[in-house]
């Protein structure tokens, strides 16, 4: 059985490990039963150990990303061969992409029972800034000197490809101290159109954290 339609042959891919590491970016240049190879066309992929379990993110143009899991049978500088592969548990599959970063968003605080697009915000609130330390298409890690409890709501503004995107999200889960002012949210049904952009976004921050990579020689 094929892992994925013929459709994403050539499709740009990237290689990460189970703890979301970046590994390698290039591009799928076959695909077979159970197994894919990647492929760079300037020959400049790291060796990866076989029998070593990977994550595998793919994205087309038209059709929606997807993300596999599979077992590396053999590397080479020129490509990368992909066994038992298969496609990500759904609860698994919104987390692939969790990429660290630094990004300041603003964001305002969202009534306790609203969710999901246009959901209200309160109308006294203020927008505050928020410094993002990861994120990915389930939630995001973010710090902002304030103080939340777990259940709290809020709206974060993020401008992507010329798009603003209003993401209501719930706080579920603090840090503990010294970091004890950071707190993890998820995202409350955000769509697929929100989902996509996302998707786009950090899929090229982690193709470029890949490149430094490769270009510190790490």
């Amino acid at each position: 059985m094929l892992p994925l339609p013929k459709e994403y042959l050539q499709s740009p891919c990237e290689l990460l490990s189970m703890d979301n590491i970046p590994i390698l970016s290039g591009y799928l240049s076959s695909i077979s039963d159970g197994e894919v190879q990647i492929s760079d066309r300037l020959g400049e992929l790291p060796l990866v150990h076989c029998n070593t379990r990977v994550k595998l993110n793919v994205v087309h143009r038209t059709l929606s990303f997807r993300s596999l899991v599979g077992i590396v049978f053999l590397s080479t500088n020129n490509m990368i061969r992909v066994v038992e592969v298969q496609n990500a548990a759904n609860g698994e599959r919104r987390d692939f992409f969790r990429v660290k970063l630094s990004l300041q968003l603003a964001a305002l605080p969202l009534r306790g029972g609203d969710a999901g697009e246009g959901a209200a915000k309160s109308p006294s609130a203020q927008p505050f800034v928020i410094a993002v330390k990861n994120l990915s298409l389930s939630g995001l890690l973010f710090d902002s000197g304030r103080k939340f409890k777990i259940g709290d709501r809020l709206t974060v503004f993020l401008d992507l490809y010329g798009e603003r995107l209003e993401l209501p999200c719930e706080v579920v889960r603090k840090l503990p101290p010294p970091d004890s002012s950071c707190c993890g949210c998820e995202f409350l049904e955000p769509s697929e159109t929100q989902l996509n952009l996302l998707c786009k976004y950090l899929f090229e921050v982690q193709r470029e954290q890949i490149r430094l990579m490769r270009n510190r020689g790490v």
